[in-house]
Parts: C-alpha cells; structure tokens; sequence
C-alpha cells in the first residue's frame, strides 16, 4: 500500500458499513486468563505463545507495580541503541538488566504480539502483568523499509502499528530470547 503497510483509522463521523456477528462482547479490561504470560516476579515476564523474555517495565521505571523511576522516552536511534547498551552493560540482578546481558529492542511483530485485541481496555495490553503501561506509543527496532530514517511503532492506545521518525519520543521496553 502507499502507506508502507501501517493499520489506519478513520474518523468515526465518516460513514461506513458494519457487519454484525454473534458472539460474546469483549471483556472491557485485559486479562491474563489463558495464563499466555508467567510473571517470573524478578522485573521479567514470559510469552508462552512466543517464548520470549519482557522486562515488565518501560525503560526507566521498574519496581513490582513499575511506579518507581519515570518512563525514558528514545527519540533516536542512537538513544534506542545507547540505553539497550548501558541496561546489558549492567546485567547485576540488582541493576538493570536484572540478571542477564542480553536485552534487545523488539522488532515489529515481536513488540505488537503484546497488543490484546480481544479487551476494549485503553491500554490495550494486560496491565495485570505489565503494570504502568500507558496508552502510549513503543518504540520497534524495526525499520520502514521506505525510509530507513523511520522506525515502526506500536500504540497501546488501540493497537496501532506504523512507521514515524524517531524524533518523536516514543517509549521503550526490552526483550531477550526466552529460556
């Protein structure tokens, strides 16, 4: 498409059909009930689905409810890089890498496989096992193949994913290969 592949809304006051389905509604807050992630209670979360690793909080804040510390925004590629580099540089259980050296940025597929789109909850993410999660946007490590100055995005807002420059702070949150 010509706009890279990005998921598009439309205003809500332009017309368009609706199909009805039968069914149950989607639960209004996001939950953990499949049991897809085991919060490890060590700051680490895992994916069942994808057997990958989170750090349970955003960049920058941490604690069991992520409400110490303020969420670090990256508005670079450099500030992706250079943050991914001091948490792998401190892999002390303490610190912040939490015990491992080996912390990454997600790409494209990875970050939006945390996108719940079976709750109406803003932010669309189980906030039971990712705690202070805003409905904000999360800086990929995935580039827009139509231009590389670009990286792709996940808003937890609504589930949207697109590409957008950098410069636009966008905030962080690690990922390492699963056990």
């Amino acid at each position: 498409t010509d706009n890279g592949g990005a998921v598009s809304f439309d205003a809500k006051t332009n017309l368009k059909n609706v199909r009805l389905v039968q069914g149950t509604a989607n639960p209004a807050v996001c939950s953990n009930a499949s049991g897809q992630y085991r919060d490890f209670g060590d700051g680490t979360v895992g994916d069942s689905k994808t057997g990958l690793m989170w750090k349970q909080c955003a960049e920058g804040l941490s604690g069991s409810s992520c409400s110490t510390g303020a969420a670090m925004a990256v508005d670079s590629i450099a500030a992706i890089v250079s943050r991914v580099n001091a948490v792998n540089a401190d892999a002390s259980t303490s610190g912040a890498g939490l015990g491992y050296s080996d912390w990454r940025a997600p790409n494209r597929g990875e970050l939006a496989s945390l996108v719940n789109r079976r709750c109406t909850a803003s932010p669309a993410i189980v906030t039971s096992v990712f705690p202070a999660t805003g409905a904000v946007s999360y800086s990929s490590a995935t580039n827009d193949a139509n231009d590389i100055s670009r990286l792709w995005y996940v808003d937890f807002t609504d589930g949207s994913i697109a590409p957008g420059r950098p410069a636009i702070s966008k905030l962080l949150r690690l990922v390492r290969a699963g056990q």
